[in-house]
């Protein structure tokens, strides 16, 4: 009896010990993961902007259709700064919903949480000058319209 129940005690002893190393290796693995391997946006813009320096060709205006789902600024603000890095001169977001259109400080602010640096080079909406001319590109159906400059 008394053996039985040692052994038990061993098994649980073992076992804690195993899932303790288990839960340090887990958090210590998350740690490296999060400050070493850390992909920062800025380390992703320098990475777009070396990409795109090996493009035959770059676009010019980009459009982006979004559908029914709920709205990611944080997303829409990374494609954004993405299109800033690559060169991309023209980034038109449409909703049919018109949600992006009530919400447009809740996407610059987006933007101007994730860089600083870019929020100058862009500017907002239509029918707008860039560095004193006019830009414009003929479209007049609801869409919201980051143009940015390539400076």
């Amino acid at each position: 009896m008394y053996f039985r129940r040692g052994l038990w005690v061993c098994c649980h002893v073992v076992y804690s010990i195993f899932m303790a190393v288990g839960n340090i290796w887990t958090h210590v693995n998350k740690f490296v993961e999060r400050h070493i391997y850390a992909t920062t946006l800025e380390n992703e813009m320098l990475y777009v902007s070396k990409c795109a320096e090996h493009f035959n060709k770059t676009p010019q205006h980009i459009v982006l259709l979004l559908g029914n789902e709920t709205i990611s600024y944080k997303d829409l603000a990374n494609i954004i700064l993405w299109c800033v890095a690559a060169g991309i001169s023209f980034v038109t977001l449409y909703d049919h919903d018109g949600h992006l259109q009530q919400n447009q400080d809740e996407l610059y602010q987006a933007v101007k949480t994730r860089s600083k640096l870019c929020v100058g080079r862009i500017i907002w909406g239509r029918n707008k000058t860039l560095n004193g001319l006019g830009v414009e590109n003929g479209v007049q159906n609801g869409g919201y319209e980051a143009i940015t400059t390539s400076q």
